[in-house]
């Protein structure tokens, strides 16, 4: 509506100069000649279509050049609202991947904990098994002197017994044997 409305306006003003313009000139030149007034209003009616088809011209391609500028502006806004959604998304990514570095971060700190744990068990468990292969080195050590002392005892308890045995049969006196004795057991004589 508010385009027929101006293209009324800009036609009426067309006509309305067009039919002054004539006046204007012709006040300087009355001629009563009614050829003279035919051609001129004839040529007047082929200049008022040719400027009304000028203005239709210009109308149309204003009207052309506002449906380029609303489907520009369209174009725009799809721009604008796909601008704004990537630059949404860009800021998510952005927190997931700091998300995945702190993660990241997180876990090699882990692994780096876990390794160190690892050969600090790896050495608890070497210097026990040390320990438990000294021990028993010790111990077999021991038993083998244990078995020495007790195979010395067995030898020295079977002397006294045949010291023994001597004495009863009379062959050792009493002193004699006590003196043996205490050299087998290791005490010093008296």
């Amino acid at each position: 509506m508010n385009r027929f409305h101006s293209n009324l306006f800009i036609r009426t003003i067309i006509v309305i100069l067009l039919m002054i313009a004539p006046l204007i000139t012709a006040v300087g030149q009355i001629t009563n000649s009614a050829d003279t007034k035919k051609v001129y209003f004839k040529s007047r009616v082929q200049l008022i279509d040719s400027l009304t088809n000028q203005v239709d011209q210009l109308i149309n391609e204003k009207q052309r050049s506002q449906d380029k500028i609303r489907k520009l502006e369209e174009i725009n806004r799809t721009k604008e609202i796909e601008l704004k959604r990537l630059k949404t998304e860009t800021i998510k990514l952005k927190r997931n991947l700091e998300k995945s570095i702190d993660e990241n971060l997180q876990l090699t700190h882990t692994s780096y904990v876990l390794f160190i744990f690892n050969i600090l068990l790896a050495v608890i468990l070497l210097i026990a098994l040390l320990w438990m292969y000294m021990r028993k080195k010790e111990a077999t050590t021991k038993n083998i002197k244990t078995q020495k002392v007790i195979g010395n005892n067995d030898t020295k308890i079977d002397l006294i017994q045949k010291l023994g045995s001597l004495r009863d049969k009379g062959l050792l006196t009493d002193e004699e044997f006590n003196f043996q004795k205490r050299q087998l057991i290791g005490h010093k004589s008296e």
